[in-house]
């Protein structure tokens, strides 16, 4: 062995040993946050329905009103409380790689949304397989299908691509600045005026990587729409 290869070796290990060390720490954290906040969240949203309750009579119609937003802000809080969670889990869950139907998974999340809402058709390309796990995978379509509803898409179309595969709407589009921040963590470039904590793509781009593939997305801000590519490597 080469003295090169040794020291390839010994980067890809102190690499590898960094990951899981930055991995465990978020762990942690996720944890120290679900554990120190929820508590005090619970307080507050029961103190709050407490004084409704309580003084139902007696508040004017203005202190009403505060208290709907400290329930809508701690309801905020405890749900971006959620997506944490949810993301640390997913980097630290099991892998079980195999071949994966995607179209059969695309045609039960396309079914699951027409149940609850009826303003999305989804078109999925048939017979599209990769090489993934099938939980975390089913993750990545259910978040990309999700995010182009939530952002207007009318139509929404599940294609088979060369290494992987697209999910292609028809929603707002966005901006080539935006592009680059979705797939941040609580990254909501439309601001408040969608709903979610701004984790769905981020909990994407964490399932892909850890498929040691690629997530990437085209747009522009209009009613063209937008098409996110994955690519998964071939055994991964």
């Amino acid at each position: 062995m080469s003295n090169t290869e040794m020291s390839l070796e010994a980067l890809l290990a102190v690499a590898e040993e960094r990951a899981a060390a930055a991995e465990k720490e978020l762990e942690g954290f996720a944890y120290s946050v679900s554990h120190d906040l929820r508590g005090p969240l619970r307080s507050i949203m029961s103190g709050a329905m407490i004084l409704e309750e309580d003084f139902l009579d007696k508040l004017p119609a203005a202190a009403f009103e505060e208290l709907a937003r400290i329930n809508a802000s701690a309801r905020k809080m405890s749900g971006l409380i959620d997506a944490l969670l949810r993301y640390s889990r997913l980097g630290r869950q099991e892998m079980h790689v195999g071949s994966v139907d995607v179209s059969a998974v695309a045609d039960t999340i396309a079914g699951e949304l027409t149940r609850r809402t009826n303003s999305v058709e989804v078109t999925v390309d048939p017979d599209i397989r990769v090489s993934a796990d099938s939980t975390l995978l089913r993750t990545v379509v259910l978040e990309l299908i999700e995010n182009a509803a939530k952002f207007g898409a009318r139509h929404v179309w599940v294609q088979r691509t060369d290494g992987g595969f697209s999910v292609r709407d028809d929603g707002i589009g966005l901006s080539e600045e935006h592009a680059e921040r979705i797939f941040l963590p609580f990254e909501k470039v439309n601001g408040d005026e969608y709903p979610g904590a701004g984790m769905g793509l981020s909990l994407v781009m964490r399932a892909i990587v850890r498929h040691h593939g690629t997530v990437s997305v085209s747009s522009s801000p209009s009613e063209a729409g937008s098409v996110f590519r994955v690519s998964l490597p071939t055994g991964t």
